[in-house]
């Protein structure tokens, strides 16, 4: 059984029998994919704890914070929207 949890409108975390994977979500500009959205994968990781740090350096480096402090902040709303995404998920699970 695979995963698929949204943790944003740009990453969804999936999974196979050996990793979790952290796609961004990508939808096509012209020709035959134009308007059509599609997962492209960033990392492969085998822990969760792996995955959430992949997914918190990308949108550090994405970021513009000028400050330790706003790092910070940063890092903590990364961890909110996953503990929000991964609860989420568990709910719906329970009740299906």
């Amino acid at each position: 059984m695979s995963i698929h949890i949204t943790i944003d409108d740009r990453f969804v975390i999936t999974s196979d029998a050996h990793q979790f994977i952290l796609n961004q979500r990508v939808v096509g500009k012209a020709g035959k994919s134009a308007g059509e959205e599609r997962l492209v994968p960033l990392a492969y990781c085998p822990t969760i704890p792996q995955l959430v740090n992949v997914l918190i350096y990308q949108h550090v480096r994405e970021s513009d914070v000028r400050s330790i402090s706003e790092l910070a902040a940063k890092i903590l709303r990364i961890g909110q929207k996953c503990e929000a995404a991964f609860s989420s998920e568990e709910h719906h699970n329970e009740n299906p």
